[in-house]
């Protein structure tokens, strides 16, 4: 008779490293199997046609939400409830099938979205891998980062895709893991601190692989931390997004979901990720609670945990759209590599910001020249109407083709 299997969900927050332990995951799955590990791949295709098997996301909300049809890509899709219903089965079909290899000893399941499961859908999650596999048990796995370095890299990320409405997120640790406590028992719970990996220097996926026994030697290279952008950086992309977000949110029943804009594709800003200037520093000064939810938080995580952070004022930085030379040329040299919305985006920006008087007399003056130059060279640029409802009228562009020079 086989040993009681264990299930390791790992509770993959965003900017944790949650993407490169997923990616070697996936990529080691015939090296991890000698090992007894199993990362289900689910090896089946998802009603839009993609097959999603690097983390688990959409394969749990299918199985276990109540309302698969309001979460992303699926309410985007307007599927039927009987579509979701087919793959629902398939998925069911072929995770069962997985699982119940007799050699396995531990399976492997990673997810941006668990946190996103309410307390009765993780108790249908439990039951389902108590059914399939009688006497196995949880270990729930989880990366921490200081709130306030959190915040910030969060809003960095964000900034990539949406405007910020609320800029600074406090990543709730307490009810996630609670909520977890509450239907795996605490004592099921590892808490591991993000900035370990970065203290080692071995990065974030071999420290994931030593906690849950794998040989953390397997993973060659080291992770890359992503560097912190500069301001001017993320005062365009902010302007870029606030009148043409890569990502619109919509409400459809009470629930928020993204869409994807006609014109935008993925990693479109990524020429202005690395532009010069001073590095972005958080500004809470319009928020009042912040520091006090930060402080709740930290002290949760060290008499729950014995996670133990210090908690200092982080350093204000005024915004304002004050750029350099530097910064400037550097942007000029990516315009090739832009597509034609951002292209016309960021040409606004510093039409705008030439106009606003909020840069020296020396920078303005090469401001007002360059632009110059860039109408002679894009004549998109003065095209009308202006607008971005116009303008995709007049660009015909089709996404697959467009590409990036990184």
């Amino acid at each position: 008779m086989s040993r009681p299997k264990k299930i390791i969900l790992h509770i993959g927050l965003p900017k944790t490293g949650s993407t490169s332990i997923q990616q070697n995951l996936r990529q080691r799955d015939s090296e991890i199997q000698k090992y007894g590990y199993l990362y289900p791949s689910g090896d089946i295709r998802f009603p839009d046609g993609h097959k999603y098997n690097e983390n688990h996301s959409k394969q749990l909300f299918l199985l276990f939400k109540q309302d698969p049809e309001k979460f992303g890509e699926f309410s985007s899709l307007n599927l039927k409830n009987r579509v979701l219903r087919r793959a629902k089965i398939k998925i069911r079909e072929a995770l069962i099938s997985e699982i119940e290899n007799p050699a396995l000893k531990k399976i492997v399941l990673s997810s941006e979205a668990l946190p996103q499961l309410v307390e009765n859908e993780l108790l249908k999650l439990k039951h389902f891998f108590e059914t399939h596999l009688p006497e196995c048990k949880f270990e729930i796995v989880l990366f921490c980062r200081h709130p306030l370095d959190h915040a910030a890299s969060t809003f960095q990320q964000n900034s990539k895709f949406r405007t910020n409405f609320h800029p600074f997120i406090v990543w709730p640790y307490s009810s996630i893991l609670t909520k977890f406590a509450k239907v795996f028992g605490k004592d099921a719970i590892s808490v591991y601190k993000y900035e370990d990996a970065i203290e080692k220097k071995e990065g974030i996926v071999r420290l994931f692989f030593e906690k849950i026994g794998l040989p953390k030697e397997m993973v060659e290279d080291q992770d890359v931390i992503n560097a912190s952008m500069s301001q001017a950086a993320l005062n365009l992309l902010t302007y870029i997004n606030s009148r043409y977000p890569m990502l619109d949110r919509k409400s459809i029943n009470d629930s928020i979901v993204t869409k994807r804009c006609w014109g935008r594709f993925a990693e479109d800003i990524r020429p202005f990720i690395s532009m010069p200037g001073t590095k972005f520093a958080m500004d809470i000064s319009k928020l009042p609670n912040f520091m006090t939810t930060v402080g709740y938080e930290l002290n949760w995580l060290k008499e729950n945990h014995g996670i133990s952070y210090t908690l200092s004022e982080p350093k204000q930085t005024i915004k304002n759209k004050s750029i350099d030379s530097e910064a400037i040329k550097y942007v000029v040299e990516q315009f090739p590599k832009l597509n034609p919305f951002v292209l016309k985006l960021t040409y606004d920006y510093f039409n705008e910001m030439s106009l606003d008087g909020s840069i020296s007399p020396s920078v303005q003056d090469e401001l007002e020249t360059l632009l110059q130059k860039l109408r002679s060279k894009h004549s998109i640029l003065t095209k009308t109407p202006t607008s971005l409802l116009g303008l995709k009228e007049e660009i015909k562009i089709k996404l697959r083709h467009v590409s990036i020079k990184t």
